[in-house]
């Protein structure tokens, strides 16, 4: 039995067990729900901002009005799922103990590393409420120009400091989990 679980119970499931359990199941979500945070940061920033800066009047609005709310919405699940599953694991493969998380150099790495992801999605979630309200305006057509040139600044500059950010993390996990 690896030492990082206790073996205590939870009703009429022993701790191990449900740890074995879940483990797997938490790691498959954690992984596809980072790898897709990071795949759209990187379809954002690279894809739609630069497409965004190439398109003018009509075309432009639509694409702020109707596609990036979605963005935001799938980014919204996506990383909560991502920063949520993360520290869950954290804390199951501590086998409980935060001794273990911060004693330890994988575990300094990955709380880290995930400090940075919460970070970022926290941020992103204060973002999120500002630009809605903004792509809202640019669909209803209610949008000043300046309003319109403020959202698509923010498109552009703020998805890649988010690429930057998750890939950070990203390089941080995979370093604690197969070289610390």
């Amino acid at each position: 039995m690896p030492a990082r679980f206790r073996d205590t119970e939870i009703g009429a499931i022993p701790m191990v067990e449900l740890s074995l359990a879940l483990e797997p199941l938490l790691r498959f979500l954690h992984v596809a729900a980072g790898v897709s945070w990071l795949g759209e940061v990187l379809v954002v920033a690279f894809v739609l901002a630069p497409a965004l800066q190439r398109l003018a009047g009509r075309d432009r609005e639509n694409l702020l009005a109707h596609v990036f709310p979605l963005v935001f919405r799938l980014a919204t699940v996506l990383g909560g799922l991502a920063v949520l599953t993360g520290f869950a694991l954290l804390w199951l493969r501590s086998g409980f103990s935060g001794a273990l998380i911060f004693g330890t150099g994988s575990g300094r790495v990955l709380v880290v590393a995930l400090s940075l992801a919460l970070g970022l999605y926290l941020f992103h979630l204060i973002m999120e409420r500002k630009l809605l309200r903004l792509a809202g305006r640019v669909r209803e057509g209610v949008a000043t120009p300046h309003e319109t040139e403020k959202l698509s600044g923010h498109l552009t500059l703020i998805p890649r400091a988010g690429a930057i950010v998750l890939g950070t993390v990203t390089v941080l996990m995979i370093y604690a989990t197969h070289y610390a």
